[in-house]
């Protein structure tokens, strides 16, 4: 396993077989030019990871003091489901997740890419302005042993500096 550091604040450790992706293969997999973000993927096993931040400032910095990870979460799953509708999208869970002392908001989902179903999570972090909004998406039949792999990101993930 190998840390890395996004955005200067949220340290995680990489699984072992994973890899980072590069621009242009995180462009492929999301299909936009967010510089926000970073990912990994294990090729192998079929899973995907991936962070996408947010920093609010200005007016939006207001706004954020009065949005909850929970609010955040819920307007991912309905725009993920509009625009998924035709990969099968289907929310499965809203669930509460902790990473680091800091309380988050996810839901489970699956879809079909390419005609294998994933089991698929998205869990949205606040520290302090700045909302982290980590995805997982794991073939459905590995599923259950790729959740023990994802528990141990969240329990590596640290919030650091101010």
């Amino acid at each position: 396993m190998s840390e890395v550091l996004i955005n200067g604040t949220l340290a995680l450790m990489v699984p072992d077989g994973f890899t980072e992706m590069s621009e242009a293969e995180l462009k492929q997999a999301y299909q936009n030019d967010n510089p926000d973000r970073w990912g990994c993927h294990d090729k192998n096993r079929h899973l995907m990871l991936a962070v996408l931040y947010h920093e609010n400032r200005g007016l939006t910095k207001l706004l954020s003091m009065i949005t909850s990870t929970k609010d955040i979460a819920g307007s991912t799953n309905v725009t993920m489901a509009k625009v998924m509708k035709p990969y099968g999208y289907e929310t499965k869970e809203f669930f509460e997740a902790e990473a680091d002392g800091h309380k988050g908001n996810g839901f489970r989902y699956t879809y079909r890419n390419q005609g294998e179903l994933l089991d698929c999570r998205t869990i949205v972090f606040r520290h302090k302005q700045t909302f982290y909004t980590l995805y997982w998406y794991s073939r459905k039949g590995h599923a259950e042993e790729h959740e023990a792999i994802l528990n141990g990101v969240l329990a590596s993930m640290r919030f650091t500096g101010e």
